[in-house]
């Protein structure tokens, strides 16, 4: 049977993204609006996928054995970048810093070894970033193949993100490895 620990954390992670998905919703409509790019079809969409999301929360309250789904983060990667970030929201529990393992590639060999990766928690252990640098080092020494590479963000057994790396083959290559 689950702890009232983990209810009060779920609680608190549910009504904490949704209110930041709101403020995210009320900026990103503002800003349409100031600029002149406001379209009634478009906000429609935003706030129902706003409510099927909260909807969904509920669900995930009432089927106790339920999670929420693990945010994907994903990169892609062009021919002359050496260094890319991407931050995702993201409950992180407890005081553990984060993990991550090497970013496999996907239907393929090769990998993307961990030392090319960052992780870094935010201090109110709201959000991750995810950093890939060295990039040009790894295509230098042709470690790196075109391609779609996979990893994961986790603190001991809890997975907090997936990450996806999409390598764009050179400009001018059809190929994608």
């Amino acid at each position: 049977m689950a702890r009232t620990g983990i209810f009060v954390e779920a609680l608190t992670s549910y009504y904490g993204n949704l209110a930041n998905d709101t403020l995210g919703l009320l900026r990103s409509t503002q800003e349409d609006l100031r600029t002149g790019n406001f379209d009634y079809e478009k906000t429609l969409g935003k706030a129902l996928s706003l409510w099927l999301d909260s909807a969904e929360g509920w669900w995930s309250a009432l089927l106790v054995n339920a999670s929420a789904p693990v945010p994907t983060i994903f990169l892609r990667i062009g021919q002359d970048d050496t260094t890319h970030v991407q931050v995702a929201r993201v409950s992180v529990p407890g005081d553990r810093p984060a993990e991550w393992t090497d970013l496999s590639r996907l239907g393929g060999s090769g990998t993307i070894d961990r030392k090319h990766v960052s992780v870094e928690v935010a201090k109110h252990r709201d959000s991750i970033e995810v950093k890939l640098f060295g990039l040009g080092d790894l295509r230098r020494n042709q470690t790196i193949a075109p391609g779609l590479y996979q990893g994961l963000v986790h603190i001991h057994d809890r997975p907090l993100a997936i990450v996806l790396v999409e390598v764009l083959p050179p400009v001018g290559d059809k190929t994608s490895g």
